[in-house]
């Protein structure tokens, strides 16, 4: 498919390929939220599997990701804080 100048290659579920091709059989998505809201799954408001949760810890510095509630430092096994502390640093 050529979109814009650039050629593009559709990969994904196979009911929403015919979505990907601008013409009589479908129509151009432009973003994976056009395709999904096409095919009426709303998944703009409730995400699409689950939410990850980023905690940075404070002993040791490194980016952790809370898995299961358990919010321990995989790292260094410092105690993670409860509340986001992942913010970007300041340029």
């Amino acid at each position: 498919m050529k979109l814009r100048g650039r050629n593009y290659r559709y990969v994904g579920p196979p009911e929403l390929r015919a979505l990907a091709h601008p013409g009589t059989e479908g129509r151009t998505i432009l973003s994976a939220a056009d395709a999904l809201d096409a095919v009426g799954i709303g998944l703009r408001t409730g995400g699409f599997t689950h939410a990850v949760v980023f905690r940075r810890c404070p002993a040791c510095g490194q980016l952790n990701i809370v898995r299961d509630g358990d919010f321990v430092c995989v790292f260094c096994d410092g105690a993670l804080p409860p509340d986001w502390n992942v913010d970007p640093s300041p340029a």
